[in-house]
């Protein structure tokens, strides 16, 4: 094999070495650039593949110019030895086959070690894509394991308000919301609840448990006491005047979500966690009832 060719070959190897993983890393770029500020999670066009083109060009290029570069090493190798046999030393072609001799190891010491390389960068790709299938595997199984917690918990299946008359006219004294909750999981909650006046979108009656629950279907009870509410309307509503009649329908909401134990939140993803607490899983269950509301405040 001619010395241009040896070192061409050289060139191709090491264009390939480089080339490749760069385009690799930059074509990984531009595909997170172009879903975070482009695309996103909707359907691609048909054209989207053009935002590798950039990576592609890249690795053309650096393959293109080892290529390049080992031919015209190869070339001038040629020229010079060429020179050196037509000197006038008496050993100019001895010295002139050593040279080439010289020049042919380093070039296949220098295609060896591309090679070393290209194997180094395999290896750590076949590392990668072990851990990366050991995450998506576990990601995969903190899914299933949500999935169930959330096929499993209490959820709230109804609201019925029980209302009983006061002695007092225009008053409910005592009324009362049953929450029905239905679900398998054993376990912590914490149930909360709100009886909200809708004009002015004030709470008037907010409160919070924390429950023991056990596999089947329950009902809570909660009490709503309209002499405590009514007095909330006076002094938040009325700013303490009087002479009203309040004849409405006001929505009571009631909202239950587990308290995971350690070993629960251990097995589900971390945003899920971060949801828990946000308020904005879909391990929380929430209901509402219409409350019917007459009363006045002399």
């Amino acid at each position: 094999m001619s010395l241009r060719s040896l070192w061409t070959l050289v060139g191709a190897v090491w264009g390939a070495v480089i080339g490749i993983p760069a385009t690799i890393l930059v074509g990984g770029f531009l595909l997170g650039a172009a879903w975070l500020f482009l695309f996103g999670d909707d359907p691609w066009p048909v054209g989207s593949w053009l935002v590798l083109l950039p990576a592609l060009l890249l690795g053309a290029a650096i393959f293109i110019g080892g290529l390049a570069f080992g031919y015209r090493y190869g070339v001038q190798a040629e020229a010079g030895l060429a020179s050196d046999r037509s000197g006038p030393a008496p050993n100019a072609e001895r010295a002139a086959e050593l040279s080439a001799t010289r020049l042919r190891r380093r070039a296949w010491w220098l295609i060896g070690l591309a090679m070393l390389v290209g194997l180094i960068q395999l290896g750590a790709v076949s590392v990668m894509e072990r851990g990366q299938q050991a995450e998506r595997d576990r990601g995969a199984e903190l899914r299933a394991n949500f999935e169930r917690l959330v096929g499993s918990r209490h959820a709230i299946s109804g609201i019925e308000i029980v209302a009983t008359r006061g002695a007092q006219p225009y008053a409910r004294s005592v009324t009362r919301a049953a929450i029905a909750l239905e679900g398998r999981r054993s376990g912590g909650y914490r149930i909360a609840w709100e009886l909200r006046e809708t004009l002015h979108d004030t709470p008037l009656l907010v409160g919070e448990d924390r429950l023991t629950l056990m596999s089947g279907d329950t009902v809570v009870f909660v009490p709503i006491d309209f002499d405590t509410v009514r007095e909330r309307y006076r002094r938040e509503v009325l700013g303490g005047r009087g002479g009203v009649l309040v004849e409405s329908e006001w929505p009571f909401r009631a909202r239950i979500r587990p308290v995971l134990s350690r070993a629960e939140a251990d097995s589900v993803p971390r945003n899920e966690l971060q949801n828990l607490r946000l308020g904005t899983s879909a391990l929380i269950s929430e209901g509402e009832a219409p409350v019917p509301v007459y009363f006045r405040i002399d």
